[in-house]
């Protein structure tokens, strides 16, 4: 028998220019999953919306399934509730995409006494998976798997290269996402200067991504650089690409 394996059908907005990295992970989810051919998988994709306005909906949606994948953001507590509500029985995995933000915060809180065997949360990297069980230890004997989807759709990753470095190499550090003060860029700044006056001239930083905050215009960014190491070089700026392009 094929594993039977639920999901909210998530959609985003096709006229958004830039998708966060949350909503790009459950977008390629929905993308993998429904796009899928093995006979071993089950997929049946619901309406998050409709399960909670109808029990009646949400036991025909869920009645059967073995795995229940939440990617609704952080609302897993719901899914665990409607299970207990309903008598079911199912894994639920949910997941934790942002650091120390309150709503997964709020999520663990709520979903704690609900949890049963065979639940797993995913973490994006092993730093989260780190902090989440610091902050809440009961997670240090609950499955917590590292898993990221947006690189899935590059395909076959490039060969990785070790590097030899020498006292005179140059290191390039990268950044991909928002230039805005809300994801911390100009801490990312404070670094590459506090580097620099360490080791003058070995550290750049390439920034790739839209801007959403004024103080982190790249002219602005530059200017601060010249100002405060005396070089032109430490920085380059390239606008948003399609995160299959990344690489």
């Amino acid at each position: 028998m094929p594993l039977r394996i639920a999901l909210h059908r998530f959609e985003s907005d096709p006229s958004l220019p830039q998708r966060d990295g949350v909503n790009l992970a459950h977008t390629e989810i929905t993308r993998l999953l429904a796009t899928q051919t093995d006979p071993a998988l089950d997929i049946r994709f619901h309406d998050f919306d409709r399960l909670l306005r109808s029990d009646a909906q949400a036991r025909e949606a869920l009645t059967g399934v073995d795995c229940l994948l939440c990617n609704v953001g952080p609302h897993a507590h719901y899914y665990h509730a409607l299970r207990e509500r309903l008598g079911l029985n199912f894994r639920i995995v949910r997941d934790i995409k942002t650091a120390l933000w309150s709503s997964y915060l709020l999520q663990e809180c709520l979903c704690a006494p609900l949890l049963r065997p065979g639940d797993a949360l995913l973490a994006t990297s092993h730093y989260s998976r780190v902090l989440v069980r610091h902050l809440f230890p009961y997670l240090c004997s609950h499955p917590v798997h590292l898993f990221e989807p947006v690189l899935a759709g590059f395909g076959e990753m490039p060969a990785s290269v070790t590097p030899q470095p020498s006292c005179d190499d140059v290191i390039t550090l990268g950044y991909v996402g928002r230039l805005s003060e809300d994801k911390n860029f100009p801490q990312v700044i404070d670094l590459l200067i506090a580097l620099n006056r360490e080791e003058p001239g070995r550290y750049r930083l390439v920034a790739c991504g839209a801007l959403h905050s004024a103080s982190c215009a790249p002219e602005r960014i530059s200017g601060r650089l010249l100002a405060e190491t005396g070089r032109d070089d430490l920085f380059r700026y390239l606008p948003p690409v399609p995160h299959e392009q990344v690489l």
